[in-house]
């Protein structure tokens, strides 16, 4: 083989290298666009199946709802008869849920797109306005809470404390 024929395949192979690579890169770009569309239908389905749990919850106790729903607040457990102070143990149980709801979204809120960034937000306020009992039970806890969210979460709570 000539020197010049020894280039001309060599070209050749050189640009079906660099094919097989354009390729290679274009089938790792659509697999990584795949993987992170499967993440965030993943979170979706998370912060979905936590919230249906606490819709179960009401549908099952449905006794507990006004307290979360209504801005019912429930029996003092000091001075209650044991079927009040069990009242106030399971609404206690649910706004733990409520913060544990709040807090998976909040960690998985980046994930998302700002609009529905805003949705959370929308609807850990709307919870905190909903229900003055668990603002109560959010503040009291509110050493729990990663900082960021205990910041939303509290200017939400002082907001629901001023006068419209």
């Amino acid at each position: 083989m000539t020197p010049d024929e020894i280039q001309f395949w060599t070209l050749w192979v050189r640009i079906g290298a660099l094919v097989v690579s354009i390729i290679g890169i274009s089938l790792d770009y659509w697999q990584l666009h795949k993987i992170g569309e499967t993440i965030l239908g993943n979170a979706f389905s998370s912060i979905f199946a936590e919230l249906r749990e606490l819709h179960k919850v009401f549908i099952e106790n449905p006794d507990l709802r006004p307290f979360f729903y209504d801005n019912k607040i429930p029996p003092n457990v000091d001075a209650s008869p044991p079927e009040d102070v069990e009242l106030n143990r399971r609404a206690n149980a649910v706004a733990e849920m409520f913060l544990d709801a709040f807090i998976h979204m909040y960690l998985l809120r980046p994930r998302f797109p700002d609009e529905l960034q805003h949705h959370i937000d929308l609807f850990i306020e709307d919870m905190v306005q909903s229900s003055g009992f668990l603002a109560d039970y959010l503040r009291q806890n509110a050493r729990f809470i990663p900082v960021d969210l205990r910041t939303v979460i509290l200017r939400f709570i002082d907001a629901r404390a001023r006068p419209s």
